[in-house]
């Protein structure tokens, strides 16, 4: 449902090393020197690390039956991330939290936030081919998807896991929507007439007048 969707794509989860996602969103950093410059590390040394640039410690609670283990910390380029690692588990996933959403979106411009949320799946410099994402998850049992909230964005996948390096390129795809998307004028078009089409049937949903209330609070 909703809820359980948001609470597990929150955060970039995985179960291998998000170097290879990292150095691409960064952009110009090879894999190499970024696992030098900030490698994973465990718990305590991330919170000290956050603590003295913010003043604060973050400590991951979790339930006391949870034996997933989890690692916080900050990238050079300010993306904070969040892993949790489950030997059980034979998938591994990825969300993207954007911190922009629907309240953000000019008043001359509605629906812009969405509309980048189509957009970064249909092409980018690194991975020019529309919809080639959905079609290599698909080819490694993987679905990926995203919502456009009042204050972010999310964007998230999940895969089998077993396969160290297919999950490696699906994170260098992925990071890609980010740091270098296409925005073609053939894909504008169509999305515009895509998100108009979405907002035409909403406006006949109780729901979303109610949201649409709360906007303009």
């Amino acid at each position: 449902d909703s809820t359980a969707r948001r609470q597990i794509i929150l955060s970039l989860l995985s179960a291998s090393s998000l170097a290879p996602f990292a150095a691409n969103a960064i952009g110009g950093t090879d894999s190499a020197s970024l696992v030098k410059s900030a490698p994973i590390v465990t718990a305590d040394v991330a919170n000290a690390a956050i603590a003295s640039a913010e003043g604060e410690t973050v400590k991951v609670l979790k339930p006391p039956l949870d034996k997933r283990a989890y690692e916080t910390y900050e990238l050079p380029n300010g993306l904070k991330v969040l892993l949790c690692s489950d030997p059980t588990s034979t998938t591994a996933a990825a969300g993207m939290n954007v911190h922009v959403g629907a309240c953000s979106d000019p008043k001359e411009v509605p629906g812009l936030a969405h509309f980048c949320e189509h957009m970064l799946f249909l092409g980018t410099e690194k991975y020019p081919v529309e919809d080639s994402f959905s079609k290599f998850l698909s080819s490694n049992g993987g679905i990926n998807n995203a919502f456009t909230d009042s204050e972010k964005t999310v964007y998230y996948f999940e895969m089998d896991g077993s396969i160290d390096n297919r999950f490696s390129e699906a994170l260098l795809r992925f990071g890609s929507f980010f740091s270098c998307p296409l925005f073609t004028e053939s894909a504008t078009g169509r999305e515009l007439n895509a998100i108009d089409s979405e907002n035409s049937k909403n406006l006949q949903s109780d729901v979303f007048r109610l949201y649409e209330l709360e906007k303009d609070r």
